[in-house]
């Protein structure tokens, strides 16, 4: 990764520790870390609880750029080394958008939709993750691995274009189902996010086996 890229990487991991310290004074000793399906906050936990959210986004990036040195296949991340480094960024600006709504609900409660945006963010994120999916290539942590997908290039090459297809739908569909009453909002997510994982899972399996028997 280039240094302009590892700074922008870097900047939006260690931004919802940033957001915390500003806000700190003017935060309510109680902050709301859960909301239910209609969008009201159902449990709260103590302010300094946000300051661990916060740490969580800079540790899973750093993890993200560890992992790889240690996968036995990890030549094989030279191949989709953009589409890598850009879902590390993806998932940290998913946590910034994260950490965001949970300040403005701890500082003005009842201001934001939680429901609905949280539900469009992973739309979003879905949709972008279903994008790069095809041009994954056979890795032990990134990816959809399983004992078949990890044992053929073509069965993990096939999965990975349906898998790419099935996210890119299921996040399309969760941008307008946010905007459902619930617990219908709910149910598409759930449908949608279970679809895309577990289609994908039983068709390596056929793929898998109709190789073995050709």
């Amino acid at each position: 990764m280039k240094r302009k890229q590892m700074l922008v990487l870097w900047a939006a991991a260690l931004l919802p520790l940033v957001m915390v310290a500003l806000a700190w004074a003017k935060l309510p000793a109680q902050v709301p870390i859960h909301w239910n399906l209609e969008g009201s906050v159902d449990r709260y936990a103590g302010r300094a609880v946000l300051w661990l959210l916060a740490a969580l986004n800079a540790v899973i990036v750093l993890l993200m750029g560890v992992f790889p040195k240690a996968d036995p296949k990890r030549d094989n991340y030279r191949k989709f080394q953009s589409s890598y480094n850009s879902f590390r960024l993806l998932f940290a600006l998913f946590m910034d958008a994260i950490m965001l709504i949970t300040l403005v609900e701890a500082l003005r409660p009842g201001s934001v939709g939680v429901g609905k945006f949280v539900q469009v963010m992973a739309g979003l994120l879905l949709a972008v993750v279903g994008n790069m999916m095809p041009k994954f290539r056979q890795t032990f942590f990134c990816g959809i691995r399983n004992a078949w997908t990890l044992s053929s290039e073509q069965v993990w090459a096939k999965t990975h274009r349906l898998s790419g297809r099935m996210f890119f739908a299921a996040g399309l569909l969760n941008i307008p189902g946010a905007f459902l009453p619930a617990p219908w909002n709910f149910t598409v997510l759930m449908v949608s996010v279970l679809a895309s994982g577990f289609i994908p899972l039983g068709m390596s399996y056929l793929w898998f086996r109709q190789e073995q028997s050709a």
